[in-house]
């Protein structure tokens, strides 16, 4: 080999050697600590897993609530049917009441009025 040849391979390889360093340093500049950027993405990813957890509790939370919501809602409209049912029967009873008083006491002065001609027509009969 020639020298020529020998210094243009060192001058190649001390180039190489450059680029290499070059590049590790812009590496090494982009991040602001090998050991730190590690701890911090785990600690990152545990607090990630962490949110994740209480969204699935907060989910299933919600969705327990929802189905207790629907539940109750359904109760409470199987209990105001009910209430509008027995206030109907209860109004209707009472109405039923107040038309049956009313006949009976129609009844009633139809009798109080037989028996008093009745009466008069026996004392009269009694008198003569």
């Amino acid at each position: 080999m020639s020298a020529r040849r020998v210094a243009h391979r060192d001058v190649a390889m001390v180039r190489g050697m450059r680029a290499v360093a070059g590049v590790m340093a812009l590496a090494l500049l982009g991040l602001p600590a090998t050991g730190c950027y590690t701890q911090e993405m785990t600690s990152m990813r545990s607090g990630l897993d962490s949110l994740r957890l209480q969204i699935d509790r907060i989910n299933l939370r919600d969705s327990v609530n929802a189905r207790t919501i629907d539940d109750t809602r359904r109760e409470l409209a199987d209990q105001k049917e009910l209430l509008l049912a027995t206030r109907a029967t209860a109004s209707s009873t009472s109405r039923e009441t107040g038309e049956t008083l009313g006949r009976l006491e129609g009844k009633l002065d139809d009798i109080m009025t037989r028996f008093r001609i009745a009466s008069e027509r026996q004392s009269s009969r009694g008198a003569a």
